[in-house]
């Protein structure tokens, strides 16, 4: 059974994914006191990208995750048959084992919404071993689809009685009046380990995109802070890889931004839509797949920092601006800085000691630069929707 103190996933580290991807079997993964997910007793962030069909899971691999997901399982809820065999869904998991990705697996929407456990058991048993899984996927916004959250917890006491070695993740949009039905009624919120949030606010060049924080602000206050809550990433929209729902693909600073108020929100876990869709294809934009792996690269060169234990007296703040969001960590005695500008206007951000004066210059990392602080503290300008991420050096104890 899934530890009850709380842990989350998101995309999978090299550092964090060697030891669960070297061996074969199912691996234990628990949620800790902090809200992260653990493979085997090892902190992990899962990086992850909505369905990746089998053929394309090495591509995924390149482009920077290691956490992937497939629809091909779950077929439609108002379609009988429609769901791949679980055989096929063997196979998924395997060939990314082999890669060493990890898998969150849904199951047959039919299945679930008519409430057929025989097949369901038969299915999870058939899967449940794989060292690739990581995650059971329990629905993509259930109230908005209308399936009622009873269905769903039948399934995750299924999958509870079943599989003891793996949460289950659920996704609901909190918008508008959602957000008011699950304000009021928590059952799909209680149905899972792991709630995800789905927020795609690029809708034009002038979009603003604070949304993507403020949904998951509200997804952990629903929860009181006791579940991981991970984010979706938006990678669809009108553009080289297809009519995207009527969106508008997001540009490099655009996707940048949101993934880092996801980081500054408190996420334990990131996904991305999508890699192959009837309206989108990441292999078609050329642009998007370019940004893709810039960020991806940022983020798993961040991981072992968003994993570290946030300290609970902050050695350094971000000096208030409504116009920012921002989040500290501190990591092998360093002070790690994310300030997302939430706004398309400049900005200034100023980071400054809790006590006494910087020690030394600041990094801006991923931009090979560094400031001098000024007056123990350093500031700069921030461009509309930018962000930055600064290393400060902290004075040695003694």
């Amino acid at each position: 059974m899934i530890d009850s103190v709380l842990c989350v996933v998101i995309a999978v580290l090299a550092v964090a994914v060697s030891p669960a991807a070297a061996a074969d079997g199912p691996h234990k993964v628990t949620i800790d006191a902090e809200r992260r997910l653990c493979v085997d007793g090892e902190p992990f962030f899962p990086i992850g990208i909505y369905n990746v069909p089998q053929d394309k899971l090495e591509h995924a691999k390149e482009l920077g995750f290691n956490t992937v997901h497939t629809y091909s399982g779950e077929g439609g809820k108002d379609r009988k048959g429609s769901a791949a065999a679980p055989e096929a869904m063997k196979a998924y998991l395997d060939a990314a084992g082999k890669l060493g990705l990890k898998v969150y697996m849904g199951l047959p929407r039919y299945e679930i919404v008519q409430g057929d456990m025989k097949s369901l058991e038969a299915r999870i048993t058939h899967l449940k071993d794989s060292s690739a899984l990581l995650a059971w996927y329990s629905f993509d916004e259930p109230y908005h689809e209308k399936v009622p959250a009873a269905r769903l917890q039948a399934v995750t006491d299924l999958i509870r009685k079943l599989d003891g070695n793996r949460p289950i993740v659920l996704v609901l949009c909190l918008v508008a009046n959602r957000r008011a039905y699950h304000e009021q009624h928590p059952e799909y919120l209680d149905s899972a380990d792991i709630i995800m949030t789905d927020p795609y606010p690029c809708r034009g060049r002038g979009s603003r995109l604070d949304g993507v924080s403020g949904e998951i602000l509200v997804t952990r206050k629903l929860v009181s802070d006791k579940k991981p809550v991970w984010n979706v990433l938006q990678l669809h929209g009108k553009g080289p890889g297809g009519a995207g729902y009527g969106l508008a693909e997001p540009n490099a600073a655009e996707l940048r931004n949101m993934t880092y108020q996801s980081l500054a929100a408190g996420v334990k876990g990131l996904s991305s839509f999508a890699y192959a869709g009837s309206q989108f294809a990441l292999a078609k934009s050329p642009e998007g797949l370019k940004n893709v792996k810039s960020i991806t690269s940022e983020l798993r060169e961040l991981a072992p920092v968003i994993l570290s234990d946030e300290p609970k007296a902050l050695p350094v703040i971000v000096e208030k601006n409504p116009a920012l969001l921002s989040r500290v960590w501190v990591h092998d005695g360093k002070a790690y800085v994310i300030a997302v500008n939430l706004l398309r206007a400049d900005t200034t951000v100023t980071v400054a000691p809790a006590a006494g004066a910087l020690p030394g210059e600041v990094k801006v990392l991923f931009e090979k630069r560094s400031l001098e602080p000024a007056g123990g503290k350093v500031s700069e300008k921030v461009e509309p929707l930018g962000v930055r991420v600064y290393e400060v050096a902290l004075p040695k104890a003694g």
